[in-house]
């Protein structure tokens, strides 16, 4: 689906409210860093703009439908068979940072 205009809202604080609750409740796992902006147009109408990022781990479902899907360009799809069972098997990398913290050596205690 393409915008194809730009229609204010009535009421784009319920509509985002709306918005950021659906996908809290209907995406399993959750996704971290959605961010949903409500833009006011006049006093209460308005439109709602939604940044959903991309992910790298396991895949996400729906919990009204148990599907899993995935975004193409601008349209999402659901996932066939091996889609799934590859995204399963990719793991988000653990980011470790080392920490070095220098000791001052002390003589005179333990060995020699």
């Amino acid at each position: 689906m393409f915008v194809q205009g730009l229609v204010p809202l009535e009421n784009r604080r319920a509509v985002a409210s709306e918005v950021l609750d659906i996908i809290l409740k209907f995406v399993e796992p959750g996704i971290e860093g959605v961010r949903v902006k409500d833009i006011p147009f006049e006093e209460l109408s308005g439109f709602v703009v939604a940044f959903i990022p991309a992910s790298d781990g396991s895949p996400r479902r729906s919990k009204q439908d148990w599907r899993f899907y995935v975004r193409i360009a601008s349209g999402t799809l659901p996932m066939e068979y091996f889609q799934i069972e590859d995204r399963f098997g990719k793991r988000p990398s653990p980011r470790l940072e080392p920490v070095i913290r220098p000791q001052p050596i002390q003589h005179g205690h333990g060995f020699h």
